[in-house]
């Protein structure tokens, strides 16, 4: 990362003396920068013009600062081909990539291709200026990691995607990166263990819905919970909103905690005795079907002995209607 990366942008400057376009070093900065890693020459001719501020692609503690292996991809639905590109390409780095693509794939087609970026795809690498961008170090410059040749090397292995896609012909994987799964580390603290209220149980209501809403007001209810971080209910929700079927007599999903007009709010009510709070509401859509609702929250506590136990709370009966 060079001097200008730590300068920031025009609309989010960084602090102390650092500014865009810089192309030398200074002696305390640099002084800065050698208690962290100091830049082998290998490196600092491989990022000329840039100045070394950071030399993240030597820094190894507790793991690699920067990828080393970046994953290219092409997906092409009929006409149209997605680039996913694994980092942040500028305006015209994206448009040189998405013409050389094209370029390929109209030769072969019969018809004229549509061509997008898909930045920020499967992993990070930071920034890709030009060349010419690059030999000027603003922020996007400082920040392309590789070189200043490092959007001519994207757009080679584009191409050879771009042109096996034209063949049929099936490319070799490539190198795989290493999994750090098991290496990765967290200043933040675990969870030590949940209580609830004193002669309550998890799930239990603290403040419960109202009798009667209408579409467009906010219903919301609060919950004894445990830490969220007992488990991230990944491919599940902490809540649902649901509605009464009186055909069936069942209740039906018509949101989760992944909808825009849901909210799932926690909060630790005190960290000596464990107790937490949950809160859950439900901004009711305009064009909601009237009826009888209610709203759910799943969730798991620690106990003192680091059991983790499953829980489900569940709100009285509200009727939404127009009022």
């Amino acid at each position: 990362m060079g001097y200008s990366f730590a300068a920031g942008t025009t609309d989010g400057p960084g602090g102390f003396d650092f500014k865009q376009g810089t192309k030398s070093g200074s002696l305390f900065w640099n002084l800065v920068r050698d208690l962290l890693a100091i830049p082998s020459e290998e490196l600092k001719n491989c990022q000329k013009p840039k100045p070394v501020l950071l030399a993240t692609g030597e820094m190894k503690f507790p793991y690699a600062w920067q990828p080393i292996i970046v994953p290219t991809q092409i997906l092409r639905i009929g006409q149209l081909a997605v680039v996913a590109v694994p980092g942040e390409f500028t305006t015209m780095s994206g448009r040189r990539t998405r013409n050389a693509v094209k370029r390929i794939l109209d030769k072969c087609s019969s018809t004229e291709n549509k061509v997008v970026i898909g930045g920020l795809s499967n992993t990070y690498s930071s920034y890709v200026a030009t060349f010419e961008e690059y030999q000027v170090q603003r922020y996007e410059g400082a920040s392309t990691i590789f070189g200043q040749h490092t959007l001519q090397a994207y757009i080679q292995e584009y191409e050879k995607l771009a042109q096996s896609l034209c063949t049929g012909d099936i490319l070799p994987d490539g190198p795989i990166p290493e999994s750090m799964l098991d290496k990765q580390i967290s200043l933040q603290p675990g969870v030590i263990f949940d209580t609830a209220y004193y002669g309550k149980s998890f799930g239990d209501i603290v403040k419960d819905v109202k009798d009667y809403y209408s579409p467009g007001s906010t219903v919301s209810v609060t919950f004894i919970s445990g830490h969220p971080r007992n488990d991230l209910m990944l491919e599940r929700t902490f809540m649902t909103v649901e509605r009464f079927d009186s055909t069936n007599g069942n209740w039906t999903v018509i949101a989760t905690d992944a909808d825009w007009e849901t909210k799932f709010h926690w909060s630790r009510t005190n960290m000596v005795l464990g107790h937490s709070e949950a809160t859950m509401s439900w901004d009711i859509p305009q064009d909601v079907q009237p009826g009888r609702y209610r709203i759910r929250h799943f969730g798991y506590s620690k106990s003192l002995f680091q059991k983790i136990s499953p829980y489900k709370g569940t709100s009285k009966t509200f009727v939404v209607k127009k009022l």
